[in-house]
């Protein structure tokens, strides 16, 4: 299955849930930390929370059968 393919399928819902919820605790914590000046540890954790997000979109189900 091609990278585009695997983007494209369906991702079972309880890693879509995995990927909500890395995002939702990495914007927390950048919101955080751009409010105190560490702006820094913000850009890291909001790049890792998109990551995070975008390769649980990347798992899908098998489907094939043999």
């Amino acid at each position: 299955m091609k990278l585009l393919e695997r983007l494209q399928a369906p991702t079972p819902k309880i890693w879509k849930q995995i990927g909500n919820a890395f995002l939702i605790i990495s914007t927390s914590i950048t919101g955080y930390t751009a409010y105190t000046d560490q702006h820094t540890i913000a850009i890291i954790s909001i790049v890792c929370g998109i990551l995070g997000k975008v390769i649980t979109s990347f798992i899908v189900e098998d489907t094939t059968t043999i």
